[in-house]
């Protein structure tokens, strides 16, 4: 088959416009659930004339043969769930795949093409791979034997097996290749591989659920990257991914490395969609059809969960993120750019599929990207109700002159304690450090100081037990200040005041 891509001049594209990439191509429907669809996503391949990969720069985004035309259908009628999803995990530091809005034309008849050939909107996206660019994780090779060259890097999944693949089991899980593929890794030539990635991940798996598993140097932390766990979960949660961990979980092992989650994938039934699993952004696990993924007690992660220190961790990380990436402004902004892109475009979309936007919502496209804005400022509030605020300050970090006050306020009613050199008020496993100082009257700062503050609150109540976090924290997540006292001003500058 032949792709071309037309890129937009003025705002639109036209076909009288220049092409701007073209390639041979091969074409495959994807989705395991999705793939029998009028609407199919699909997997690209750019081919050079001799049929092998060739590697194009698509729409700006870094040079690659493999790629996905992504096809949002019933479930997805803002049609961004994945780009949205992906562009706030890149923003919090965890790649996901790059995306550009596309309408596809897919002529399967030959002859000339035309408006009967119209499919509708698309995301132009990248497949998850190894690629530095993408999942940057190391090549392997059939002359590697031992540690460390075969101790990565790999990419795994959790996830219905892809044709003629069946995956292993390990840590009770079953687990498929990505890369390398399956055919390569249980050959003899990568025996090797095979046996040191079933090892690593089956020790894993005994820490896991080992006495020990809390502690930091033997247990489940000496195999998974606990921030990129974190993130990886706080990502699906937010989002309400009913699919999430269970379907679609996709992770890596770089060469020396810990088990790393991510990248996240596919979104389609999450944030308010037509699924209705998704429905009620104010609960953590869903109560209609089959309930969908139960986040916090889902194999591994239900080990995880029950470390309260790792339950912190995960608290501390939301907070932070409140402030900025998961800001109503900031999540709102993303939502407003994407729909600008979509306007025009989801008209036709619409028309061709015979769809229409949910009546509750206004039935209309603005009424779908309004209830995706509320939902989402819903399910944050939601979340933000099960944590303990942190504490306030009158005066935010930075230069200032000594002999500063500095007050601490708690909108929750609780005890703040801080400490001035950095160290965590918070002790491990949940206790007042003994370094950490009862906040009882302002705070005077004459030299520079590092202050770090927590709220703890005895009396903190949140949703727990079944479906739930199986632990409560009666910590908020620290805010950390650094003062630095002005110098004074040199022989002759000049001074504003």
């Amino acid at each position: 088959a032949s792709m071309a891509i037309i890129e937009p001049s003025n705002g639109r594209s036209r076909f009288g416009n220049e092409i701007a990439v073209a390639s041979q191509v091969g074409i495959k429907t994807r989705g395991s659930s999705t793939g029998g669809r009028s609407k199919a996503s699909l997997s690209l391949e750019l081919h050079d004339e001799f049929g092998d990969d060739k590697n194009l720069s698509l729409i700006g985004m870094p040079s690659e043969s493999d790629w996905v035309l992504w096809g949002p259908y019933n479930f997805d009628l803002s049609l961004m769930h994945n780009p949205f999803i992906f562009e706030l995990s890149r923003q919090i530091g965890r790649y996901a795949p790059r995306t550009r809005f596309v309408e596809v034309y897919l002529n399967t008849n030959g002859g000339a093409l035309s408006s009967g050939d119209y499919f509708g909107v698309y995301a132009l996206m990248e497949k998850i791979d190894r690629d530095a660019d993408r999942v940057d994780v190391e090549k392997l090779f059939s002359e590697h034997k031992a540690i460390p060259e075969v101790s990565g890097g790999y990419i795994l999944k959790i996830d219905r097996a892809d044709p003629g693949d069946s995956g292993f089991s390990a840590a009770g899980q079953n687990i498929k290749y990505v890369y390398p593929k399956e055919e390569k890794m249980e050959s003899s030539a990568y025996d090797p591989h095979e046996k040191a990635l079933r090892k690593y991940l089956n020790d894993m798996g005994t820490a896991l659920n080992a006495n020990y598993y809390r502690d930091p140097v033997r247990g489940y932390a000496k195999y998974i990257d606990v921030e990129a766990a974190i993130d990886h979960h706080l990502l699906n949660v937010v989002a309400f991914n009913v699919d999430a961990l269970r379907l679609s979980c996709y992770m890596h092992i770089p060469r020396g490395g810990k088990l790393t989650f991510g990248p996240i994938w596919d979104f389609d039934r999450a944030l308010g969609s037509t699924d209705g699993r998704d429905k009620n952004p104010k609960t953590w696990r869903s109560t209609s059809g089959d309930r969908g993924t139960d986040f916090f007690n889902y194999p591994w992660w239900n080990r995880m969960f029950k470390d309260i220190d790792f339950f912190q961790k995960y608290i501390d990380r939301f907070q932070s993120l409140r402030q900025a990436q998961f800001s109503e402004d900031n999540i709102n902004a993303i939502i407003d750019r994407m729909a600008g892109e979509l306007f025009e475009a989801q008209k036709r979309n619409l028309s061709r599929w015979n769809q229409r936007p949910r009546s509750q919502y206004g039935g209309t496209y603005e009424g779908e990207i309004r209830h995706m804005q509320t939902w989402l400022g819903d399910r944050i509030e939601f979340m933000e109700s099960q944590f303990v605020d942190p504490p306030n300050s009158n005066i935010l970090p930075g230069y200032i002159p000594p002999g500063t006050v500095v007050t601490l306020k708690s909108s929750e009613g609780g005890k703040i304690y801080y400490t001035l050199d950095g160290t965590d008020p918070r002790k491990s496993r949940g206790g007042v450090a003994d370094n950490a100082l009862p906040y009882n009257s302002p705070i005077v700062i004459n030299e520079s100081k590092l202050l770090t503050a927590r709220v703890y609150k005895s009396n903190h109540r949140a949703r727990t037990g079944s479906n739930n976090p199986p632990l409560t924290s009666k910590w908020s997540g620290p805010i950390t200040h650094f003062y630095s006292i002005a110098p004074p001003p040199a022989e002759g500058e000049l001074v504003f005041s």
